[in-house]
């Protein structure tokens, strides 16, 4: 009996390694496998999904979602759900998750987060809003730099009264005199709080 030792192919799958004369070659990955294993699950073949022609289904509504061929459905039935799914629970979903509206006259649009100014994000960098807002709390401003000058000038006290000190005054003794400055200076704020034309007999809650 002749003998064809360049004759065949070797079986590709794991330990199989059986050698078949009349192999057949995978589509998807180009390798030889036996008549066992030839099919894309007997052989696990990783590149089974290149020639899966299957159209993917919505789980939610039964309708097919169109995929390039060897593209994983995975990322356009996401897509489908998200934006074009017409399922009652997809609509469900929809309305729990965007629910702040704008407050910006004729918006509409709906936001995932909740912004504090209550506008959505297209509005937030427009400058009337902002140039509105700025004039809408001038008050705030003034007093803020107001108190920004007193707090100043206390500092400025503190200090000049650690310098001033004697260097063998002990620790007690500074701390007194800090509590006297500190003191004198809260009385001197509440007498600048009161209206010149109060009755002194009487006490003001600020």
């Amino acid at each position: 009996m002749a003998e064809f030792p360049g004759f065949g192919r070797q079986c590709n799958f794991g330990d199989c390694r059986l050698l078949d004369f009349l192999p057949i070659r995978c589509d998807a990955c180009k390798k030889d496998f036996c008549a066992s294993h030839y099919s894309y699950d007997a052989h696990c073949c990783q590149s089974s999904y290149k020639k899966d022609v299957q159209v993917p289904v919505c789980p939610l509504c039964s309708k097919p979602i169109p995929v390039a061929r060897g593209e994983r459905p995975d990322k356009p039935v996401s897509d489908h759900i998200d934006s074009n799914c017409k399922s009652n629970p997809a609509l469900a979903l929809k309305g729990k998750i965007y629910t702040y509206n704008c407050s910006q006259r004729n918006c509409r649009k709906r936001e995932l987060n909740r912004i504090d100014c209550r506008l959505a994000a297209l509005h937030r960098s427009n400058r009337r809003y902002k140039d509105e807002s700025v004039k809408r709390e001038p008050s705030n401003s003034s007093s803020a730099v107001q108190q920004h000058t007193e707090d100043e000038a206390l500092a400025q006290a503190l200090q000049n009264l650690l310098n001033n000190s004697d260097d063998y005054m002990t620790m007690e003794e500074r701390d007194k005199a800090i509590a006297e400055e500190l003191q004198r200076k809260e009385y001197q704020q509440q007498l600048q709080r009161v209206p010149a034309n109060s009755n002194h007999e009487r006490c003001t809650i600020s």
